[in-house]
């Protein structure tokens, strides 16, 4: 089991950031109960996957430190994206099991902890493995691809798993904040403005894609593990 301190040491070394800046993501959601608390060194509290999903949507989606609580209480806000296009809108009958549990309601910060979840109890690499090595006739030297990105200011999460000739490990999924369910268009707009300021999201004509990898969700894994 892994402290706060070793997870915000994986999470720096994993995104190439110092790990200053994670620790001071850290105390703000620590300050506002978005992560285990529990004493200090050997009483210090041992963090979950839940704490780790935070933590990286802390990181990913605030633009200022200070945004850390806010950021991750604006992705619990998100569902999963139905406008009629995609085949899949949510995680239902999907091949991992973490994934495939999640309730149709659930959000994107759900979803990521599901991620690392299944990279924890090793059940995705296994599968993935066992898949390559049923196509191939050999168990390949792949990892799973997955490709994680928020858009900051606004909440907009795509959590993508990239099956590489395995259809049955593809899937895409958007999470957005639901819009106010409002006909006229003078209303609508005055709720999402309303909305908007509850959320903390100031318009700006500047918006940033972050993405993140497996190779982040499999570090934070192996640090949970031990």
């Amino acid at each position: 089991m892994a402290t706060p301190g070793q997870l915000v040491e994986t999470i720096a070394e994993a995104l190439g950031k110092p790990a200053a800046t994670i620790t001071q993501h850290d105390r703000v959601l620590a300050a506002a109960g978005l992560r285990a608390m529990k004493g200090r060194g050997r009483g210090a509290a041992h963090v979950t996957a839940r704490d780790a999903a935070h933590e990286l949507v802390a990181v990913l989606g605030s633009d200022l430190v200070v945004d850390s609580a806010a950021s991750v209480n604006k992705y619990a806000m998100t569902l999963p994206m139905n406008d009629g296009g995609p085949e899949y809108v949510d995680w239902t009958g999907f091949v991992i099991p973490e994934l495939a549990a999640l309730s149709p309601q659930h959000s994107f910060n759900d979803a990521l902890e599901a991620l690392i979840l299944s990279f924890q109890s090793g059940s995705y690499c296994q599968l993935w493995s066992d898949a390559c090595e049923k196509k191939h006739g050999r168990r390949m030297p792949i990892p799973p691809a997955v490709r994680i990105r928020l858009q900051s200011p606004f909440a907009i999460a795509d959590l993508e798993c990239l099956g590489y000739g395995h259809p049955e490990f593809h899937r895409s999924v958007r999470y957005v904040v639901p819009s106010p369910d409002e006909e006229d268009t003078t209303k609508l707009l005055a709720a999402l403005e309303e909305k908007n300021r509850q959320l903390g999201i100031a318009y700006s004509d500047l918006t940033q894609w972050r993405e993140i990898t497996g190779t982040t969700i499999g570090m934070i894994a192996d640090r949970l593990n031990n």
